[in-house]
């Protein structure tokens, strides 16, 4: 029969052991959420980098003379010429007076469509 606190806590501290983690830890859920966790930055980080840097090499690979591009600081103008071989494209900005300027291929984000709304 429980006389008073000190039973009480004999009895909270035998229901706390009883009640004890296991000692040995469960590596099995240890790999199994890592596995997640790597799947998971594999599906929403490194996947779709990887298309996206696959889409900008065959748009890049497509570029030919005469297409209207923009470069990623925003100037449209025409491929003059190119030189994939150097990684260098120049571009034909104004007709008017043949201002032509210089540009890394990488500098060319996308092919310019006049007819897309933004």
């Amino acid at each position: 029969m429980i006389t008073g606190f000190a039973d009480l806590n004999i009895l909270f501290a035998q229901a706390v052991q009883e009640n004890k983690p296991q000692d040995v830890p469960n590596y099995i859920q240890l790999i199994i959420i890592c596995g997640a966790i790597a799947v998971f930055f594999w599906f929403f980080m490194i996947r779709p980098q990887q298309r996206q840097e696959t889409e900008a090499k065959r748009m890049i690979d497509s570029l030919k003379q005469h297409d209207e591009v923009c470069t990623v600081g925003g100037i449209i103008g025409t491929i003059y010429s190119i030189d994939k071989d150097k990684g260098e494209v120049v571009l034909k900005l104004d007709d008017s007076n043949g201002t032509k300027v210089k540009f890394a291929i990488q500098a060319i984000h996308s092919k310019y469509d006049k007819n897309k709304k933004n």
